[in-house]
């Protein structure tokens, strides 16, 4: 965003909060272009009317209020974790035999944390109480850690989570979410280990 786009953003906030004046419009401009770095006007701009549409404050926004606004349509754009299970959970109760045919049902989002249809065969065989309660509580976590991810990703500028994905390896969202939530064992890590992961790591970055 250029500094005179920056200057009609601060406008607009002046002629629509009579709470809202900027004393020194050039440090202001530079306090903002450096807190909204990487956004464009349009979405700034766009921002701005949604939270002066829906707020009900009679305050300016800050800049972190316009990018959680920015982040609004993502958030809500995803599946809740019931919604998601209720997917899953049907394509279960007929993966013995269909694994393929029932991932290739689910919604993207399911597919992302199931993985692959092998993982749907596996949790198949398992008993029913099982599938509802200890399938379901690691699903849940695997699904609110992605939900998350994204979420933070979201509120990146562009450019930004560009530079974060050409530089990610291209792993299942399952096998990140796991990378994630790992925890370290009691005593460190042992070099073994430690070299085997290394090896791993080698041969994902190819």
């Amino acid at each position: 965003m250029t500094r005179d786009e920056m200057k009609k953003i601060l406008m607009l906030m002046e002629m629509t909060f009579n709470s809202c004046h900027f004393e020194n419009k050039k440090d202001a401009v530079d306090a903002w272009l450096f807190a909204l770095d990487g956004y464009t006007f349009e979405q700034v701009s766009w921002a701005l009317k949604i939270y002066t549409q829906t707020s009900g404050s009679a305050y300016a926004p800050s800049p972190a209020q316009l990018i959680a606004t920015l982040r609004k349509p993502s958030e809500m754009s995803q599946m809740d974790f019931i919604t998601a299970w209720r997917y899953i959970r049907k394509a279960i109760s007929r993966s013995l035999y269909y694994s393929e045919d029932e991932f290739d049902k689910l919604p993207e989002e399911a597919k992302k944390v199931v993985g692959n249809p092998g993982q749907l065969r596996e949790w198949a065989q398992l008993a029913s109480e099982t599938i509802d309660s200890v399938t379901r509580s690691k699903v849940e976590s695997q699904f609110n850690a992605m939900q998350k991810r994204n979420a933070e990703m979201a509120a990146m500028p562009e450019e930004v989570r560009d530079l974060i994905e050409k530089a990610t390896p291209k792993l299942p969202e399952r096998q990140i979410v796991r990378a994630i939530e790992a925890k370290p064992e009691e005593g460190g890590v042992s070099e073994s280990k430690l070299n085997s992961g290394m090896e791993t790591l080698r041969g994902v970055l190819g």
